[in-house]
């Protein structure tokens, strides 16, 4: 049974870890803002900035919560995963698009494959008048490709932690795979797009910072962006096609 001294420490010692907790949470706020603008140029227009910042807030409190420095990683690397990761999950769960949506992606993806195979680099006009589509159309859809890119590609190249504290050994080995399968798809990709991919993903630039950085407009960017997206996907499945099959 505790003394009333150890009751004591015990508060003492729960309110300053607590303290220390609100600072961090406080000095690390700025972070937040950043991954948000960093994402929120792929987010559907119906999601507001202030949203995102909640959800990654709530990334950042269970970051400090969950944080062991034992481990080795720097708290602002796994601030990061968290802070991604709960944005991503929020959005995930929130996203969904109607069949049209999903077929006309389909269909314009493997239109840039079609043609690009045929004449090299095409561009929306020659990709909408071979689909019969307004250009317009064309371009809306590979902002749909930019936001869907954020719940699937954004997971497979930052590798968020889903459970550091006991890694599915499986799931682990699964990553690493599909990591170096990414790795050697994005080396087929033109010097562009592997560029802007770079700059985006690695370097966790904005598409305004890389629009900046490469002197054209930011819808400029994040159609460029979006058609990396696209060849980098068809380039994954001619190479998953390719792959022997296990006997089972």
């Amino acid at each position: 049974m505790e003394t009333g001294a150890g009751v004591k420490t015990y508060k003492e010692n729960g309110k300053q870890k607590k303290e220390m907790r609100e600072e961090m949470i406080i000095e690390y706020l700025p972070l937040v803002s950043h991954i948000v603008d960093h994402l929120r140029l792929k987010t559907p227009n119906f999601i507001e900035r202030e949203d995102l910042i909640s959800y990654g807030i709530f990334g950042l409190i269970d970051a400090v919560k969950r944080y062991d420095s034992r481990k080795g990683t720097k708290f602002e690397t796994y601030a990061r995963q968290r802070i991604k990761g709960a944005i991503i999950d929020e959005l995930r769960q929130s996203s969904w698009l109607p069949r049209t949506v999903t077929e006309r992606i389909k269909k314009v993806s493997e239109a840039y494959n079609q043609l690009e195979k045929e004449r090299g680099e095409v561009d929306d006009r020659e990709v909408a008048e071979f689909l019969g589509m307004e250009v317009a159309e064309v371009e809306k859809t590979l902002a749909q490709v930019n936001y869907l890119s954020l719940v699937s590609l954004e997971e497979i190249v930052t590798g968020t932690i889903a459970n550091e504290q006991s890694p599915d050994p499986q799931t682990v080995q699964e990553e690493k795979e599909m990591k170096k399968l990414l790795a050697e798809a994005i080396e087929r990709l033109p010097e562009r797009d592997r560029l802007i991919l770079s700059l985006y993903y690695y370097e966790e630039l904005t598409l305004k910072e890389i629009g900046k950085l490469l002197k054209i407009s930011e819808s400029r960017v994040s159609q460029l962006h979006a058609r990396a997206l696209i060849r980098l996907r068809n380039i994954l499945e001619q190479m998953e096609a390719l792959e022997p099959k296990g006997s089972g």
